[in-house]
């Protein structure tokens, strides 16, 4: 069975082919129209003999060049640099010989703040038990946590990279039971997690480092309580005493126990995130394809508030500086890979530069593409964009489909209004 990839590959192949069919036809029967003068002026007897050889010779011509440009076109993917120029560039990089500066990166994927979006984005909501030692009190309630993840791209910055940003604020009930002491108390603690993700052209999205923490925790004492009746007043006044004393580094345990919580919680889920991104998006397929999955490959990225852009190379080539991205398209797609004639075959290339800025990919082309996607991809055809600008080959994706989000735990009816104050 053929990968998406090959399917989709052979389908233009097919397209280009038929547009260059058509051009040949056009051209065949302008050579037959420019031949007419010289045939009304001989004579009837000239023009009969003189027929057949003309239409021998142009019908050969015509056959002679469908079959060049069948022989050139199907033999090639149009995904995969021919291995003339495979070759060229081997030797190139041998001898120390780049190419031409203004040579731009041969692949570049557009990745809007929108693609992300389903994988970096949710909202938190989770209660969890509390049953710990703190100061030689047993405490045990729960604890509820809300907040929201967004994920957040990186302007101007020299990485195809973004952060994912957890914001929120957990709160704890809980009774510290130190017989015949009960200390009923409650702890508020705001916090911004931070982890940072960067794009690798082999791996994917990739978890960099650790992720940072940011807050601080507030701690109430509701009331004090005694497990015996006699002397219950006095027991619950040295336990306010003694809380009292205590609350700093109380505090201070509160404040350690629940960002650390938070954060072990954050790391799984963001782990999660960025598994299911690669999987969704698929941007590693897209760059083995085009650049083969063995060669060595240079990155340069550029970010705005709205997009990454990753560019791609081969290793040891010098490509011109990515300062200006591709003009973009009036309705650009969530994902977009923008190939280069320059890494496809001669015979491709040639009708892509011939076809661009100037004429559109023909509908049947599309049509054809299209309807041949839309059986391995889920959603429908429409949402496919096959493009030609400017001698790049423009791949617009849609929407993936929306990952499971993270259940949500009702929570206590105690905890609920707490958190409300």
């Amino acid at each position: 069975m053929l990968s998406l990839p090959q399917f989709f590959g052979l389908l233009v192949e097919r397209a280009l082919l038929a547009i260059v069919c058509t051009l040949a036809v056009a051209l065949s029967v302008a050579v037959a129209g420019g031949a007419e003068p010289a045939v009304k002026e001989s004579t009837a007897a000239k023009a009969a003999d003189a027929k057949a050889p003309a239409d021998s010779a142009a019908k050969g011509s015509h056959t002679s060049l469908l079959e060049k440009a069948a022989e050139a076109l199907i033999p090639k993917s149009p995904f995969q640099p021919s291995k003339d120029a495979e070759e060229k560039t081997a030797k190139r990089i041998a001898s120390g010989v780049t190419t031409p500066s203004d040579l731009p990166l041969p692949l570049v994927a557009r990745v809007d703040k929108s693609a992300l979006r389903p994988y970096t984005d949710s909202e938190r909501d989770e209660n969890f038990p509390v049953d710990k030692w703190v100061l030689g009190a047993h405490a045990v309630g729960d604890s509820r946590t809300v907040g929201q993840v967004r994920g957040e791209l990186l302007p101007d910055s020299q990485e195809a990279s973004f952060d994912i940003v957890f914001r929120g604020r957990t709160l704890s009930n809980t009774a510290s039971r130190n017989d015949p002491a009960i200390v009923y108390s409650r702890t508020f603690t705001n916090f911004v997690l931070r982890q940072r993700i960067v794009f690798d052209p082999r791996e994917g999205f990739m978890i960099v480092g650790e992720p940072t923490v940011e807050g601080d925790t507030k701690l109430v004492y509701d009331r004090f309580a005694s497990t015996r009746q006699l002397g219950r007043r006095i027991i619950t006044r040295i336990a306010e005493r003694q809380a009292r004393k205590l609350h700093d580094p109380a505090r201070r345990i509160a404040d350690r126990d629940n960002k650390q919580e938070v954060r072990d919680q954050f790391v799984a889920e963001v782990s999660k995130q960025v598994k299911a991104a690669n999987e969704g998006l698929g941007i590693v397929n897209y760059v083995n394809e085009f650049l083969g999955k063995d060669s060595k490959l240079q990155l340069h990225a550029k970010s705005t508030p709205d997009f990454i852009y990753i560019g791609l190379g081969t290793e040891g080539e010098k490509y011109a500086p990515m300062v200006e991205m591709p003009a973009p398209r009036g309705k650009p797609a969530p994902i977009e890979f923008w190939v280069h004639s320059s890494i496809l075959s001669a015979p491709v290339a040639a009708v892509i530069k011939l076809l661009t800025p100037d004429m559109p990919l023909p509908l049947l082309a599309q049509t054809n593409i299209l309807g041949a996607l839309s059986a391995p991809l889920a959603g429908p055809a429409t949402q496919i964009d096959v493009d030609l600008r400017d001698g790049w080959l423009v791949l617009g994706l849609p929407h993936a489909a929306q990952p499971p989000q993270p259940a949500t735990v009702e929570p206590s009816p105690a905890t609920s209004t707490a958190l409300a104050r």
